[in-house]
């Protein structure tokens, strides 16, 4: 997907099954390790279910979400305009959404955050899934979603997922 979507993308397999018919993705912008703003919230139903006589019904999603930000400079050359696409697909289709982020500074620096290892939620749970930070200096380290490590992020837009009622962890 990158050669379409551009270098900061990512995709992550997400399976689920739970009580839950909704998957919420919510991006949010960190700087130096403090969540600074939420730029939105995506909920997307379930649309498999089976429920066995005498049992509650069980949801289950078994597909992919995908992540792109391709960044421009506006009018204005100290802001950076960033366009954010989400989408979710599995056998039953796909939907997305585009969302906006203004940055009051002219970025020249950004790069991926991206999971290490498989992840497996739990009812209940979020988890940051997808990433990228940027920064208008000309050095940028490396970073993972622990919160000693975003620390070194000057801005970082965070994807999380959850299914069910959260809880509110941090990354």
């Amino acid at each position: 997907f990158k050669p379409f979507l551009g270098l900061m993308s990512g995709a992550v397999q997400v399976k689920y099954r739970g009580k839950s018919n909704e998957i919420k993705t919510t991006l949010e912008v960190w700087e130096y390790g403090k969540k600074t703003q939420t730029l939105g919230e995506l909920g997307e139903s379930i649309r498999d279910k089976d429920g066995k006589e005498g049992k509650e019904e069980q949801y289950s999603f078994d597909g992919e979400a995908i992540f792109s930000v391709k960044g421009s400079q506006g009018e204005d050359p100290n802001k950076t305009h960033y366009e954010i696409t989400v989408a979710l697909t599995d056998k039953n289709g796909s939907t997305s959404s585009q969302l906006d982020w203004v940055v009051d500074a002219k970025q020249v620096a950004s790069s991926p955050i991206e999971l290490a290892e498989e992840l497996n939620l739990q009812e209940g749970e979020r988890a940051a899934v997808w990433g990228m930070q940027a920064t208008d200096e000309q050095v940028i380290k490396t970073v993972d979603f622990t919160p000693e490590s975003l620390k070194n992020a000057k801005w970082a837009l965070l994807v999380f997922m959850s299914a069910g009622s959260e809880e509110t962890p941090a990354p």
